[in-house]
């Protein structure tokens, strides 16, 4: 008689177990991984604005102490026979002289050579392109995988309202989800004269307006550590708390998209077009953004629904939902005001 020995398998029941405890440990794993990424490139991100720091201080100490512009105008210096380095190239024509600090800083440091966008194949009969122009957008159809310094290390994560692909502030907003998200100068050093357009250009009696430029220094300011000068956007290289007339209009900084935000009157407003041009682009949810003040430390900061004054609580610690209230200044930067 032959003797079959009975062979012990897996149930179905172990079996959905031991699927179920691999997927948990997966996902765990996962999650952990991508954490871990994300760690890593906001690292990376942090360690990008402390490099532009470092140019904009080498650019102060040779320039008298000032602080770096977020956006200048040389057409009139041009005019009256001044040497203009930056942005220079006739082929930009109208926007000849008119740039913002990513310029200054790519032309200061000859950039263009270290990117290696001197070579020759990059030169037309004409000119050398990006010699004195910061790349924008034009340089990722020549050099997909190019790493601009004055970008982030994260794409940009959305798109803004804005119809014209041109980044601010020469357009209504840039359309550039997939490339390199921006770092934006706070538009508070702006250093265009009045007759180059300044917002807090003041109506003259029959005068001409001023064609002085303005320019802050480190030792104007109140407090440095407080002072904001680059934030992640998604808009471009500038950011203004106010319109191109000089009116205050906080719109820009505020985490607006589909939430309620508080106006400028303390009002709570639903934005369903929301024109918020920070960009959150680190972590998960709401997210976060880095900005690097004016003493060279990178704070990583949570949405703010409104700048605000220092507004105390009712147990009189700051008002951690305005961006003041944090200990961080966007205006009303200089000892004057203190």
């Amino acid at each position: 008689m032959q003797n079959f020995k009975k062979t012990k398998g897996f149930t179905i029941v172990e079996l959905m177990v031991v699927i179920s405890v691999i997927a948990i440990l997966s996902a765990l794993l996962i999650t952990a991984v991508t954490r871990s990424l994300s760690a890593a490139k906001t690292a990376e991100a942090q360690n990008r604005l402390r490099e532009i720091h470092t140019l904009m201080q080498g650019w102060s100490g040779s320039n008298n102490g000032r602080v770096l512009p977020s956006q200048f105008n040389f057409t009139d210096e041009a005019a009256a026979g001044s040497a203009i380095r930056i942005r220079s190239d006739v082929h930009l024509r109208d926007d000849q002289y008119i740039g913002t600090w990513t310029d200054i800083l790519w032309t200061d440091n000859e950039m263009y050579k270290t990117y290696g966008l001197h070579e020759t194949e990059l030169e037309d009969n004409e000119h050398l392109r990006w010699k004195t122009d910061s790349p924008g957008a034009d340089i990722y159809s020549v050099r997909s995988s190019f790493n601009n310094p004055f970008r982030s290390t994260m794409t940009n994560s959305r798109n803004t309202n804005g119809q014209t692909p041109r980044p601010t502030p020469f357009g209504d907003g840039a359309n550039e989800i997939e490339m390199q998200g921006y770092f934006a100068a706070n538009d508070f050093f702006d250093s265009r004269s009045d007759a180059d357009g300044h917002p807090d250009a003041a109506p003259s009696q029959g005068a001409e307006p001023s064609k002085v430029d303005r320019y802050y220094s480190y030792g104007m300011l109140d407090a440095p550590s407080k002072s904001l000068y680059l934030v992640d956007s998604i808009a471009g290289e500038t950011i203004a708390h106010k319109t191109i007339t000089g009116m205050n209009d906080e719109s820009a900084w505020l985490h607006d998209f589909g939430k309620g935000s508080i106006s400028l009157n303390d009002s709570m407003q639903t934005n369903s077009n929301p024109t918020g041009q920070i960009d959150y682009r680190y972590g998960s949810e709401d997210g976060s953004c880095l900005i690097l003040l004016l003493d060279g430390h990178v704070s990583q900061e949570t949405p703010w629904v409104r700048l605000g004054l220092d507004n105390p609580q009712a147990n009189g610690a700051p008002d951690k939902s305005t961006l003041q209230g944090r200990g961080i200044r966007v205006g009303n930067l200089t000892k004057k005001v203190r």
